[in-house]
């Protein structure tokens, strides 16, 4: 059975607004990131 955390994984502790809302963005782009990386879609198209 494999392990229950990812390699190489560490926590961040949020410590005031402005690292939430960095780590918010961080999460909320996440996905976007991913597709265009994967070449799914083509942002210049789309924007």
């Amino acid at each position: 059975m494999g392990s229950l955390w990812q390699y190489s994984y560490f926590d961040h502790v949020i410590r005031n607004r402005q690292d939430y809302e960095e780590t918010w963005k961080y999460i909320d782009e996440n996905p976007l990131r991913y597709i265009l990386k994967k070449g799914e879609i083509n942002y210049a198209q789309n924007s």
